[in-house]
């Protein structure tokens, strides 16, 4: 005999590089599952309750970072990912304002990084901060 559940419950995450796409998806959802229920005389209740928007940098400050880094001694220590990051981050509300730029700065460490038990090295806190310095003046010099 099969067992038919009363609910179902399905959780996961939805991340995207394209806001367009990431709006295109929530109305797919809600349309999906608005047809779903009428089809099959079933009841569904979709809450979507964060849909942070993609993060978008603007190409010619990903360019500029990269000119700067292969123009000073930070050339050795860039790396280009090769396929966008699928990472979320409030961070993409400011690039909706204004022409952002969204980068990382490799670090040691210990833990996992999104817990209170990870431990970044204190070696990497001064060379970190210096090319952030570093790149500030040189982005405020060419204003």
């Amino acid at each position: 005999h099969n067992i038919i559940p009363s609910q179902l419950i399905l959780q996961g995450t939805l991340r995207n590089f394209d806001n367009e796409v990431l709006e295109v998806l929530l109305k797919g959802f809600k349309q999906f599952t608005s047809d779903f229920a009428k089809i099959y005389g079933c009841q569904i209740q979709l809450e979507i309750p964060n849909s942070t928007p993609a993060i978008v940098n603007y190409s010619y400050k990903v360019t500029g970072l990269i000119d700067f880094c292969n123009n000073s001694k930070y050339a050795d220590r860039l790396v280009v990912m090769p396929k966008p990051s699928m990472g979320a981050d409030d961070f993409a509300y400011y690039g909706r304002v204004l022409p952002s730029l969204y980068f990382q700065i490799g670090v040691d460490g210990r833990g996992n990084s999104h817990s209170s038990d990870f431990i970044v090295q204190d070696t990497v806190l001064k060379p970190g901060l210096e090319f952030l310095i570093s790149y500030i003046k040189h982005f405020l010099n060419k204003q």
